[in-house]
């Protein structure tokens, strides 16, 4: 599993997660599309996803609803589509679940 980065995210927040395959794409390689897979209760926000203009960065928002715990690490998975040559690749985020300063 390539963890792509760990996200630090406030119970009850939406954030956005990019994920880079910059380093995994072979030369004129981009990205096309993307699907991901939130662990529970993380759930993606519909209609946030996005594939940046250069074909390498992957993005959506995600949302640590309040049943989260504080301190659990969360997993979401991205799975890409890549054009020339045609693959999927998959890299993976940990959200840091934190609680709202009171």
């Amino acid at each position: 599993m390539t963890v792509n980065r760990t996200v630090p995210m406030r119970i009850g927040e939406s954030e956005y997660i990019n994920f880079d395959f910059t380093q995994r794409l072979l030369t004129g390689q981009t990205v096309v599309s993307a699907t991901y897979t939130p662990e529970s209760p993380v759930t993606e926000d519909g209609g946030t996803a996005a594939v940046n203009a250069t074909g390498k960065i992957a993005q959506a928002r995600f949302t640590l609803p309040p049943t989260a715990a504080d301190g659990v690490q969360y997993t979401v998975k991205c799975t890409a589509t890549c054009t020339a040559p045609v693959e999927t690749k998959i890299e993976y985020a940990i959200i840091q679940a934190e609680l709202v300063p009171t």
